[in-house]
């Protein structure tokens, strides 16, 4: 076998001269995200959805947390009416989150991904 990169002015069994180059920074960065394990079953019905007997829905939010994990708003992306999405936003700014980091690791005012609030009765 033969190596195709070897040169004639080279040294056997040389690893050459140039360093090493610097390996790349780890990138620590996520979004915000909910406590785990911090339950939503607090956040009650609205009446909208009393009123029509409506026993289940889901609603997506958005929640933008500063950098020590406290939610500054709430926007429900996907409301499916009768109430559950403002019912979702008032919950979410009672709830505890993990702050956004950036990429050293530092924890920053940022979004979640959107996640979703299940209500059932």
């Amino acid at each position: 076998m033969r190596d195709v990169n070897a040169r004639p002015d080279g040294v056997p069994g040389g690893t050459g001269t140039a360093p090493a180059a610097p390996q790349p920074a780890v990138d620590l960065s996520r979004p915000a995200r909910p406590l785990a394990g911090s339950g939503w079953n607090d956040c009650g019905f609205p009446p909208e959805a009393d009123a029509e007997q409506i026993n289940q829905a889901l609603v997506t939010l958005v929640v933008v947390v500063d950098e020590n994990g406290r939610p500054k708003s709430a926007s429900a992306v996907k409301d499916p009416g009768y109430g559950f999405g403002a019912r979702a936003e008032r919950c979410a700014l009672r709830k505890s989150f993990e702050p956004s980091l950036d990429r050293f690791g530092k924890p920053k005012v940022g979004s979640t991904a959107p996640f979703t609030v299940r209500f059932t009765r």
